[in-house]
């Protein structure tokens, strides 16, 4: 499996635009390609800036390459919401685990 995290960095003021943007756009486009396993969009403020990373999982290289080769945001978008694209990152993924619920918090507490 390959995991492909893609990170930006935008001004706080403009967060809620593009993001609206990446939801819509990016995000539902990851969704519906062949060989996506899970797609995530995260976020952490930095400043008066928040970094907006997609974190996605793909069965192989080649359904990635296949599925992410035009850009997600027109350069000129990019601009008019003052969006630094950082270089997208690519790893093998080498191990999972899923998590366990726990059904009862007071266990956790004694």
């Amino acid at each position: 499996m390959i995991v492909r995290i893609s990170s930006s960095v935008v001004p706080e003021a403009n967060l809620g635009a593009y993001l609206a943007h990446v939801e819509s756009n990016e995000v539902v486009l990851r969704a519906s390609s062949p060989g996506l396993i899970a797609v995530w969009l995260l976020d952490r403020p930095f400043v008066a800036y928040v970094e907006v990373l997609v974190v996605s999982v793909w069965e192989s290289q080649e359904s990635m390459t296949d599925s992410i080769e035009k850009p997600a945001l027109p350069d000129e978008t990019k601009h008019d919401l003052g969006v630094i694209q950082l270089e997208a990152r690519t790893y093998r993924l080498l191990a999972s685990r899923d998590g366990k619920p726990r059904s009862n918090l007071e266990h956790l507490e004694s």
